[in-house]
């Protein structure tokens, strides 16, 4: 994979440097990895992708000198990292504006309009998927007036919808599962812990590996 030789290119980069910075790691990540993972989201970000997902948990790891098999609620947690679904989902939706904005003699518009029908009778696509995404996170009325006021402002607010959700996951996770019981105790909101961002790389590996979160 693409996203794999950028990942590799990140790390071997950071190694030359000595240095496993948190932000900066995930800045070269969101610029080189993430563009790779996002490609074509318009037609598939409407479902959260596993593999996609699997990529940042590792990366996360990676960075922190955590053992692979901690817990990836643990790994996001310490990085100040939202699932990525967040981003990509949001593509789509990007698009469904779009083709409310296009003329209607416009090819896209015109199979647009032939989904649309289709899905009014039962026959699910790409339209079925836009649709669920919508009510599903309480803008169903954006679905039936097939129209916003602003895209961007209706954009930024659909993002942190999906932030806030995730959010709320996360801490339900963090709270009621037994492997983060110790964990729940010192952390309950997702942003990087500054105090391990000024440990050498093998102090983090002796704290997480061996103290305090054994897979």
């Amino acid at each position: 994979m693409q996203c794999e030789k950028a990942l590799n290119m990140i790390k071997h980069c950071m190694c030359k440097l000595g240095t496993r910075d948190i932000n900066l790691g995930f800045k070269l990540f969101d610029s080189m990895v993430a563009p790779i993972l996002y490609y074509g989201a318009e037609l598939w970000g409407t479902e959260k992708v596993k593999d996609i997902e699997t990529v940042q948990n590792k990366f996360c790891k990676w960075l922190l000198g955590m053992g692979q098999k901690t817990n990836n609620h643990i790994a996001r947690g310490e990085c100040g990292r939202h699932e990525l679904y967040i981003n990509y989902a949001c593509k789509p939706i990007k698009y469904f504006l779009h083709l409310q904005c296009m003329d209607d003699n416009r090819l896209p518009k015109l199979c647009y309009r032939m989904m649309f029908k289709m899905n009014e009778h039962g026959r699910l696509n790409w339209c079925s998927k836009v649709q669920r995404l919508l009510f599903s996170n309480g803008f169903g009325v954006v679905w039936e007036s097939q129209s916003v006021g602003d895209a961007k402002l209706f954009l930024h607010l659909f993002k942190q919808r999906l932030t806030d959700i995730n959010l709320q996951s996360w801490s339900d996770y963090i709270g009621n599962s037994s492997k983060c019981a110790f964990y729940s105790k010192v952390k309950d909101y997702i942003c990087i812990n500054e105090n391990i961002q000024k440990l050498s790389y093998n102090l983090r590996y002796e704290i997480f590996f061996n103290f305090m979160f054994k897979p």
